[in-house]
């Protein structure tokens, strides 16, 4: 029987593996609890879906920081 490679590896790399997200979708809710709609944020673009509604609207993150920045206002500080 061929020894495993792997077996009694101490690099953290060999023993665990995390899964990055592809994408992460929030919900947005009214003052009464009703879903207004959804926001998709993934590393290349952000999205907005209605509520009830199948098709995504996106923006490229570039274009979406230069409508955040010409257009939004300023938030408090982190």
């Amino acid at each position: 029987m061929a020894k495993d490679s792997n077996v009694g590896a101490t690099s953290p790399k060999s023993k665990f593996k995390f899964k990055r997200e592809k994408s992460h979708v929030f919900t947005i809710l009214d003052e009464n609890k009703k879903e207004v709609g959804s926001v998709r944020v993934k590393p290349s673009s952000v999205g907005w879906k209605p509520a009830g509604e199948t098709q995504w609207y996106r923006l490229p993150i570039k274009d979406f920081g230069n409508l955040a920045v010409h257009q939004g206002f300023k938030g408090e500080a982190v």
